[in-house]
């Protein structure tokens, strides 16, 4: 369960229900923020592979995405 991706999509394929979010491999700021407009906030930015959960940041309003 190290790779959180394929973790998700196991769990996806399984019928377990996931948190939604983006999985894509565009990674531009201007495309992600779109992403985040379509998810909604509060919302969790977070790498896919490694940090042990150092990376993970909190956004709770647009305007705080950048």
């Amino acid at each position: 369960m190290g790779a959180k991706d394929q973790a998700k999509h196991l769990m996806e394929n399984a019928g377990v229900p996931v948190v939604t979010g983006y999985k894509g491999d565009e990674q531009s700021p201007e495309f992600l923020y779109a992403e985040a407009q379509k998810v909604g906030y509060p919302l969790m930015i977070k790498a896919v592979l490694g940090g042990g959960g150092k990376g993970m940041r909190v956004v709770r309003k647009h305007q705080d995405f950048p």
